[in-house]
């Protein structure tokens, strides 16, 4: 979600009448459920119905439904308040629901027998999908009304509205009509809320006024939530938050802890975003936020991005999490304690269906999130509610791609270029996200960065999970680019596991056990070296030319530990441009070495190079350079930070044009200390 592009929701408790208009009853459940009346339909299954108040806003979580008539009645749980004497009113309601099978409003509400209703269900296993406006007298339920519609439960929030004068009955959905009948059994009475084998219903902004008022399409209504980091460059820092009733919101900020400069917001609002500009780059700020002069935070740190050619630079990597379990909450403990620049989460944020982020992420990440921004993926979990819109809602992210998408996006910390991409959606040669992506690799400023790190939700391969053993688009389409391109480290999720290993010198992490239940062995896949069937966190350092990961289990015991050197030196280029006749490379010079030595080759073609160094065992040591280079004479160079012994460097060459070979040579190298 950008900032200024949110709506500004109706909360009923929050705004007096209409002129000329009598508000006869309001709730918008900020302080539990006084003066609500919840009743149980008999005979019941799945109960008893579940009704509570939680973060300024009603919810039903229990599965239960009537077994006598079931598929005559569409009962199961309701709740009700206001007055068996109201007559002619306009009654509105902003709902949710989670579930497809039935809910809806009651209205001229007598008692548990008689009143009206409208209900709503979509599950074609329980006889929908169907609307339906019906009244019940003294039991039996008759309907006045219905229709059929594909949808019949709306995607996200949305509005319901019964209007009732003398004996008509008008039906509105989300601001438009639905409907209206003429019926004069029930002529006054309360009103109420009603779930069928529903375990997701949602309900806010109840409002009955006695002249015609009607609710529009709603806005998204946020539940509170702590302050947290976007919008992150050299010399500015987002700091978004919500509050469940409007406020001005206003942030204190410094480089000491007395900070000194204000930002303010001239409106209230509920969903805040403070953009603090003019900073200084690679510079740590003292922050606190305040609700209408409430603090809302003591006083916090950030540190704005770091230079191209800032010494070390450490991300924690982490996915498949939004469960909020305890194993969720205790990977987020340990990680709290780790010093980072950022995060990236590699998706499936939500672990459930995509509808609900302040439980899975931004309440178990709170900490985290306050003092270093956090670049999330899309997972397939993520898609499932409204394919994704409200993750997209939820999330204020970068949109540099000519699209303007936050569904896929780059982001530069210190010399680490990270590009995260979206794999639910086309990445296919022809599609627009493949063109972006060719043209990030190829970007000015990733030439700038010494490391490139792509992150996406579907691995190309696993070895857990029997029933999946990775996304064939993935190996077909975009393996091949990160080759060609020398991307350094790919990031993914989708599989419950830590995995880790090097394909065609791009080194491959599996990191998706942040919560969700862990998958099982399925197979053996040849250049996966490191597979861990335990919940866990990647913590990744670039120090220089040296980029070292650890994995973290649970109990904070390392379960993987890995480095990737890069130590190139391009200490002449003759006739760079100037195609020589064949591929060679030359021994090593000075062999034996300590500790440096140099190997001098040369490319018959523009095309890609990845020249490493193994050890006697045939464990790499050094990744010296992994890139595509023009035709000439290069040195490259090794500073071995190693114990003596024989070492082996491998030099393999692959044309960019594909008309010619492949070329490989390896030469032995002696380490004396």
């Amino acid at each position: 979600m950008r900032a200024v592009l949110f709506v500004v929701l109706l909360l009923a408790a929050a705004v007096p009448p209409l002129a000329g208009q009598s508000l006869l009853f309001t709730e918008a459940f900020t302080s539990g459920m006084t003066g609500w009346t919840a009743l149980d339909d008999a005979p019941t299954s799945g109960g008893p119905g579940a009704w509570s108040v939680s973060q300024g806003m009603l919810t039903q979580a229990s599965n239960v439904y009537t077994t006598a008539d079931e598929y005559v009645n569409f009962t199961g749980t309701h709740i009700w308040a206001g007055s068996t004497q109201w007559r002619d009113y306009s009654y509105n309601v902003q709902m949710r629901s989670t579930d497809d099978d039935g809910i809806g409003i009651l209205f001229r509400y007598k008692d548990a027998k008689n009143y009206y209703r409208f209900i709503m269900l979509q599950d074609a296993a329980n006889k929908g999908p169907f609307q339906r406006l019906q009244k019940r007298v003294n039991g039996v339920f008759t309907t006045l009304r219905q229709s059929a519609p594909a949808v019949s439960i709306p995607d996200n929030w949305y509005s319901l509205t019964a209007d009732v004068r003398g004996s008509t009955i008008t039906i509105y959905v989300n601001g438009v009509v639905w409907g209206s009948v003429v019926d004069e059994d029930i002529a006054a009475g309360a009103v109420g809320l009603m779930c069928y084998a529903n375990n997701g219903g949602s309900f806010d902004s109840v409002m009955v006024t006695d002249t015609v008022h009607v609710f529009a399409k709603p806005g998204p209504i946020p539940a509170s939530r702590s302050p947290h980091l976007i919008f992150a460059s050299p010399t500015g820092m987002g700091i978004g938050w919500n509050s469940t009733t409007p406020t001005a919101g206003r942030v204190e900020y410094g480089t000491t802890p007395s900070m000194g400069t204000v930002w303010s917001e001239s409106a209230p609002v509920y969903r805040h975003e403070a953009q603090l500009t003019g900073l200084k780059e690679s510079t740590t700020y003292y922050y606190k936020v305040f609700d209408n002069g409430t603090p809302v935070t003591d006083v916090l740190t950030f540190s704005t991005v770091k230079p191209v050619d800032a010494d070390t630079v450490t991300f924690l990597a982490w996915g498949d999490s939004g469960v909020n379990n305890a194993t969720q909450y205790s990977i987020a403990r340990l990680m709290e304690k780790e010093s980072a620049d950022f995060g990236i989460h590699v998706g499936d944020v939500s672990q459930s269906n995509g509808s609900e982020y302040d439980l899975t992420f931004f309440t178990p990440y709170r900490n985290i999130l306050a003092r270093v921004p956090v670049y999330p993926c899309i997972g397939n979990h993520d898609t499932y509610f409204d394919n994704a819109q409200t993750y997209l809602r939820e999330f204020s992210l970068p949109y540099d791609n000519p699209q303007s998408t936050e569904r896929y996006y780059t982001k530069r910390t210190g010399g680490v270029f990270s590009i995260v991409m979206d794999t639910n959606i086309d990445f296919t040669p022809a599609s627009a996200q493949y063109k972006w992506l060719i043209g990030a690799l190829g970007s000015a400023e990733r030439k700038r960065c010494t490391w490139t790190v792509v992150s996406f939700h579907h691995p190309a391969y696993c070895e857990a999970w029997p029933e999946y053993a990775g996304d064939v688009n993935v190996r077909t389409h975009l393996v091949p680019v990160f080759e060609r391109y020398g991307v350094d480290l790919v990031l993914n999720g989708h599989t419950h596991a830590y995995e880790r290993g090097t394909l065609g010198s791009v080194t491959y992490i599996i990191t998706g056990g942040g919560g969700g239940g862990l998958d099982v062995f399925g197979r053996d896949v040849d250049f996966i070296t490191v597979m861990k069937l335990e919940h866990h966190y990647t913590r990744v350092q670039m120090v220089g030319d040296t980029m070292t990961v650890v994995a973290r289990n649970i109990t904070s015991a390392v379960i993987d530990s890995f480095r990737i050197v890069k130590k190139l030196t391009d200490v002449r280029s003759e006739g760079a441009h100037q195609p020589p006749g064949a591929f060679d490379v030359s021994q090593s010079y000075p062999n034996p070495f300590n500790p440096t030595t140099r190997i001098t080759y040369t490319m018959p073609y523009e095309g890609h190079v990845n020249i490493r160094v193994f050890d006697a065992i045939g464990r790499i040591v050094a990744e010296l350079h992994n890139a595509i280079r023009p035709a000439g004479r290069y040195d490259a160079e090794w500073k071995a930070d190693n114990p003596s012994g024989v070492y082996y460097c491998r030099v393999e060459t692959r044309p960019v044009s594909g008309l010619v070979s492949a070329n490989h040579a390896v030469r032995s190298m002696v380490l004396v200390k």
